[in-house]
């Protein structure tokens, strides 16, 4: 296995084998190694790369966008189509003691309690303080106070299961050289 960080995949390359449209490799761009980084495994520059398996884990936007900007066939065009994005909504409390809250690993804390009968869940928000402080309200002195209770603050988010709606789509625009997002909470997700 070799590790390539900082590269931006452009293209997938397809062929045909045994009647079959096949992922064979990549096109991309190694980009500058940024300072601090471990050294790159290539120079910065265009590269091909040819591979027996291609994993295509690029996210809900950028799978779907390099899907479409590498012409992977879709005669149903379905690429992009179902895009969810669970808004969420952030919760924060000050608790009457400290706990420990951005030790270990947080992100793995979460209650589905309310899953079947609202169609949400909560999901621990809280990292270092340094994350935390960009989600905090408040500015200036009101912001600082809360700050310094950041040991007894406890935050989660509200993420909504919204749900699949064809029109939803992540679409590769060639001219503008991105993905444009088309999205809309459908009326039931709205009401809950």
């Amino acid at each position: 296995v070799r590790l390539i960080h900082h590269f931006d995949v452009s293209a997938i390359e397809f062929s045909r084998r045994r009647g079959a449209t096949t992922a064979t490799g990549v096109q991309g761009r190694v980009r500058s190694t940024e300072p601090g980084s471990e050294p790159n495994s290539l120079s910065p520059g265009s590269v091909r790369i040819d591979a027996k398996l291609v994993v295509v884990a690029c996210g809900a936007i950028e799978s779907p966008a390099v899907l479409q900007r590498s012409g992977h066939p879709d005669p149903q065009d379905l690429i992009g189509r179902g895009l969810v994005l669970h808004t969420s909504l952030p919760i924060m409390g000050l608790m009457d003691d400290e706990i420990v809250n951005y030790r270990g690993i947080s992100g793995t804390v979460y209650s589905d309690h309310f899953r079947q009968s609202h169609g949400f869940y909560y999901e621990c928000l809280f990292g270092h303080p340094v994350y935390g402080s960009a989600l905090m309200p408040g500015v200036g002195a009101e912001h600082f106070e809360l700050m310094r209770q950041f040991p007894r603050v406890a935050g989660f988010g509200v993420m909504l299961i919204d749900s699949v709606d064809h029109r939803n789509r992540v679409e590769w625009s060639g001219p503008r050289k991105r993905p444009l997002i088309h999205y809309r909470l459908v009326e039931p997700d709205k009401r809950r």
